[in-house]
């Protein structure tokens, strides 16, 4: 595991093994007298772990044009498959040596359901880190930035050129006082 991962890791994996708990307990509460601050501290990681994500991608969001590269930098941060599973896998030994009761669910199980909610999470985070980028390149772009006002000077009296047909109309004909005396 990559040191960059491991912040993610351990907050997928904690999430991950709660999912996980609840598949092969039911509603059981994993952690026992401490189950609500697990809860806690899992969505508080989660949450802290996307905010890190857009602090990343707003800090180099006005270099890029679109947000693909963006976003394939945000993943590098994604932990691996194989870091949350095995993340997951020491927060759910941890927890149930805290519950000091003998497990009543299947060992398989509990394997599948780690599996299972390890990649879902990881998948809905690349997915969440495309979301971000394409956010933060959308407002980071120059052209969102709203343009200012420019005062354009006008005339107020038409201008007529020497040259056009209406200064042309005013000569065309003399006056009615030469034609007369000729």
């Amino acid at each position: 595991m990559k040191s960059r991962e491991l912040p993610g890791a351990l907050a997928l994996g904690l999430l991950a093994s709660l999912l996980a708990h609840t598949a092969g307990y039911g509603d059981h509460a994993m952690g026992g007298a401490y189950h609500a601050l697990l809860v806690t501290l899992a969505g508080s990681a989660v949450g802290c772990f996307a905010l890190f994500l857009g602090a990343i991608a707003w800090v180099g969001g006005s270099r890029f044009a679109d947000g693909s590269v963006l976003a394939a930098r945000l993943t590098q941060r994604i932990p691996s498959f194989a870091a949350v599973v095995v993340s997951a896998a020491g927060w759910f030994a941890l927890i149930e040596t805290l519950e000091g009761h003998p497990a009543s669910a299947s060992l398989f199980l509990v394997a599948i359901a780690l599996a299972i909610a390890s990649y879902v999470l990881r998948a809905a985070l690349r997915i969440g880190a495309r979301v971000i980028a394409a956010i933060v390149v959308a407002v980071r772009q120059r052209r969102f930035t709203p343009r200012l006002p420019a005062r354009q000077r006008r005339r107020t009296q038409r201008v007529i050129a020497r040259s056009s047909p209406a200064r042309r109309r005013h000569v065309a004909r003399p006056p009615p006082g030469v034609l007369a005396r000729a």
